[in-house]
């Protein structure tokens, strides 16, 4: 019974870590930051149900981790933005972490579940609003207050008027504007295990603290899409690169390289 036990704990957190996604290819590179190795990996993942985005095939995540620890970490605001500017095998990466706000405005005021998000991130998924528009690069970098809401929000506080954009909420007593509402269905970022219900979506707006917070704060995460005709391989190669940058930017020395395949929840890793 101990046995069995023990076996349906391990099958479950395998579960847990990887519910909905069947991995089918694991790219990592280990990189010294800080005096700590990390490991940067892309990770190209199918989905049991298709992705509900736009060629969900061409859809990668970037995640790090450290090399002696199997856990999986998110990144640093400084790694996603070298990414994003440095990675020539996408066409695109976008970065998002969760946030929260106290919204006030439309009825009794209430705890908002959100998602700060650059602006490459909804044009990388590919889903157009039902309502309205998303934010632009230049309202990103000048943290302009406008906010995209999700279908629920509009249904259950603005009683699904059309007349919603340019309505003003206040989060955390600042007035944001309204200036988009997305399709019910919409569900981002995708949490392994359980909906993955935000309220609305902000500009990621990165603070002059959040730029230099070098290798101490892996809270973000980051999408990416190769471009067209763009292999694994070739993405392994622009990653490899873009690693080596970052080691001279911390003075890091050379990293661990490793390649991994997994199928459905069994992973095999290979070094």
């Amino acid at each position: 019974m101990r046995a069995l036990l023990r076996d349906l704990h391990y099958t479950l957190r395998q579960l847990r870590k990887s519910v909905g996604f069947t991995l089918t290819a694991v790219l990592t590179l280990t990189v010294g930051i800080g005096g700590v190795t990390a490991v940067f990996s892309i990770v190209e993942g199918v989905m049991l149900r298709p992705l509900p985005f736009q060629d969900s095939g061409r859809l990668i995540s970037l995640h790090e981790r450290f090399e002696q620890d199997s856990h999986e970490l998110r990144m640093s605001a400084p790694d996603v933005l070298t990414f994003q500017r440095e990675g020539q095998a996408f066409s695109g990466v976008g970065g998002f972490i969760a946030s929260a706000y106290e919204l006030t405005g439309a009825g009794a005021p209430f705890k908002a579940r959100a998602e700060r998000v650059t602006s490459f991130v909804f044009p990388l998924l590919g889903i157009e609003p039902v309502l309205g528009r998303v934010f632009t690069q230049q309202e990103d970098d000048a943290a302009s207050a406008v906010t995209v809401i999700s279908y629920g929000l509009w249904k259950e506080r603005f009683h699904s008027h059309a007349n919603v954009l340019g309505t003003t909420i206040d989060l955390d007593r600042r007035p944001y504007t309204i200036i988009g509402v997305m399709p019910r269905s919409f569900e981002f970022p995708l949490d392994a295990g359980r909906l993955s219900h935000r309220d609305l979506w902000v500009p990621m707006s990165f603070t002059p603290i959040e730029k230099k917070s070098e290798g101490n704060n892996f809270d973000y995460s980051a999408i990416a899409r190769l471009k067209p005709g763009i292999t694994m391989a070739q993405a392994q190669q622009d990653v490899d690169r873009i690693v080596k940058e970052i080691q001279a930017q911390y003075g890091a020395g050379s990293g661990f390289y490793e390649v991994g395949f997994s199928h459905g929840s069994h992973a095999r890793r290979v070094e």
